[in-house]
């Protein structure tokens, strides 16, 4: 287990790279182009947080997903509540999965925060899957945890962002 010092210190380059400015780039293997942030509010759907006390249903207020360093990538998703969950992914192969087992040469979950914690991942999925007419996601959400509960749902129009 990572302390939160250094997944504070990982985030912090992450956003640090993120934050520059790039061109508009095509990721063919994706089937979506770059957007700006704006459209981060298109995204629509719900997360399920459940097994640990009452059923809670996160409504997405807002989302995206943005390129971190090399292929490394951050999936944000705001809710009306003012949580949010974060997931930081490596993307090793043109593959739509992601797995928190997965081994080195797979699309791999790194991290999912909730708010601000760092979230202990049992065996967790998460699908990405371009929607080329929308220019823009369909995820599927399966994290499991060890202190949270479930969180499962579908959340779709999520851009890939600048």
């Amino acid at each position: 287990m990572m302390k939160s010092g250094t997944i504070g210190l990982l985030l912090l380059g992450c956003l640090m790279a993120c934050s520059k400015d790039s061109e508009r780039i095509s990721f063919d293997d994706w089937g979506v182009i770059m957007s700006d942030k704006t459209r981060a509010e298109d995204g629509v759907g719900e997360i399920m947080n459940q097994n640990t006390g009452a059923l809670i249903a996160f409504q997405v207020d807002s989302t995206y997903i943005q390129q971190c360093i090399d292929n490394q990538y951050f999936f944000k998703l705001y809710f009306t509540t003012y949580d949010s969950l974060t997931f930081v992914i490596l993307r090793e192969t043109r593959d739509f999965n992601y797995h928190s087992d997965a081994d080195e040469s797979q699309n791999k979950i790194l991290y999912s925060i909730l708010n601000q914690d760092t979230l202990e991942m049992m065996s967790s999925a998460l699908s990405i899957q371009p929607r080329t007419e929308y220019n823009a996601f369909h995820t599927v959400t399966n994290l499991h945890t060890l202190t949270q509960g479930t969180f499962n749902g579908t959340v779709n129009n999520v851009p890939l962002i600048k």
